[in-house]
This record gives C-alpha cells, sequence and structure tokens, in this order.
C-alpha cells in the first residue's frame, strides 16, 4: 500500500495492527523508507503516527531522514526532521549534508545550513 500510494489501504492495514507494532521497523527496508522512496507524505504521517522508528535502519543502514536527504524528498526531509525534534533525537546536519550534496540536492543542503544554524542556538 505505502508504493502505490493507497493511503486507504494503508489506513485499514494499520488499524488492524496494535498502537505500536515493532513489525513496522523490520526488514530490508521498512515501511517508513518505502514511504520515503514512495514520496508519500501521508503514509509518512500515518507511520510515524503508528511507532514507525525514526532510527530503523534499511538494508543499507540508512535511517528514513538519510533516505529522504539522499533522494532529495524535500517534504518529507522537513517532516523528519520535525520527528526528530518531537522526539529530541539529534540531527546529524553534517552527515546529512553530505549526503544531499553527494546526490546533487543544493537546495536542500541550503536549507539545512539555516535549519542547523537555528538548533545551534535553541
Amino acid at each position: 500500500a505505502v508504493e502505490y500510494g493507497d493511503l486507504i489501504g494503508l489506513k485499514k492495514k494499520l488499524n488492524t495492527l496494535p498502537i505500536y507494532d515493532p513489525s513496522l521497523n523490520e526488514g530490508n527496508k521498512p515501511a517508513l523508507h518505502r514511504a520515503v522512496c514512495s514520496k508519500n507524505s501521508g503514509a509518512v504521517t500515518l507511520l510515524l503516527r503508528h511507532g514507525a522508528s525514526i532510527k530503523a535502519a534499511d538494508i543499507k543502514n540508512r535511517t528514513p531522514i538519510e533516505l529522504a536527504a539522499a533522494e532529495g524528498v524535500d517534504h518529507i526531509f522537513f517532516m523528519l526532521v520535525e520527528a526528530h525534534d518531537k522526539s529530541k533525537t539529534a540531527v546529524d546536519w553534517e552527515g546529512l549534508k553530505r549526503v544531499a550534496k553527494e546526490n546533487g540536492h543544493m537546495a536542500l543542503v541550503t536549507a539545512m545550513d539555516a535549519l542547523s544554524h537555528i538548533d545551534e542556538y535553541s
């Protein structure tokens, strides 16, 4: 459902699971990673609300925010920054900027520069 933008199907599936289901974070490409790759912000929101972990790693050992930086999915990247803030999970700005830069997402690097400076003064 995640890959195909089927939010209704995803919501039905998530509603059959417990509030927090660790299976959301398992496998070579956890559900949140698939939502990032699909550029599906609705799925990202639903998955985060149902306990998908921002710390879960895929088969290449990338977290969802690292994947969003690599893919240049700006709107989802910023959703995941907000999720990191809410959970008080540190953001590795330098690492994320490197990943975005390596993949040619310079506008995202510029935005990260601004956000990282804000974090310094928070």
